[in-house]
């Protein structure tokens, strides 16, 4: 019910998305198909989210999930009947595909957090100690992440950056979904000889993010040289 205007921002990860539909055909069913994409990346003409069908002439929506923070977006949108025939594209907003048609920021949840943050060798198990070397390419980080809704699962979201690049806030990997208080870890492979430093954060499905919790005090965290 609450409208998003033109370049607005959200606080949520997903938004409802709504057109009016209409076919010549009385007796049509017409769904609402749109295509969402992050300010940047062209449209390709293939809907990414399709919506439930009603009569000609009603209102159809869909509700797009999982949109990602700190992001603009734009989106097209046409309608198709149930013989598959389909309007033309029409761009939202009227405004340059350059500028957002909407904006995600969703808040920081200080009740979710990562707790107990470790780093280890390629069998998950083998610490590897603050600035110390591993020979290997491979990294496991992990940490226990918790909600205080026990229902909620959630995943590890950790950012990796070569010691004296800073930080910026895309994360470098995220975990597969686990339950609170159930420990979670990433796999990092591939990794340049080099220091590295690295931080966390817990991330519920809804969207809804911890702080960034750093694993050092500002130091180099591993060192990677393969023999």
């Amino acid at each position: 019910a609450t409208p998003l205007a033109v370049g607005d921002t959200t606080d949520e990860n997903q938004l409802i998305v709504s057109a009016t539909v209409s076919d010549p055909d009385p007796g049509d069913q017409v769904r609402l198909q749109v295509e969402v994409r992050p300010v940047g990346t062209p449209f390709t003409s293939v809907p990414t989210h399709t919506s439930t069908a009603v009569a000609s002439g009603n209102p159809a929506s869909h509700l797009v999930q999982a949109l990602d923070d700190d992001t603009d977006y734009h989106w097209q949108f046409r309608a198709i009947d149930q013989d598959d025939s389909t309007s033309v594209w029409t761009s939202f907003g009227g405004n340059p595909e350059s500028e957002a048609d909407f904006h995600v920021a969703v808040p920081e949840d200080p009740t979710i957090q990562p707790l107990s943050l470790g780093q280890f060798r390629s069998d998950g198990s083998t610490p590897i100690d603050t600035g110390v070397t591993t020979d290997e390419n491979r990294v496991t980080l992990k940490a226990t992440v918790e909600d205080p809704d026990p229902g909620d699962q959630i995943v590890l979201e950790v950012e990796v950056k070569p010691f004296g690049t800073a930080f910026n806030g895309a994360p470098t990997l995220e975990s597969l979904p686990v339950s609170t208080g159930q420990e979670a870890e990433v796999v990092w492979t591939g990794l340049a000889d080099g220091s590295y430093h690295w931080r966390a954060r817990a991330k519920d499905l809804d969207g809804n993010t911890s702080n960034w919790v750093e694993f050092g005090t500002s130091g180099v965290d591993f060192i990677v040289d393969v023999p």
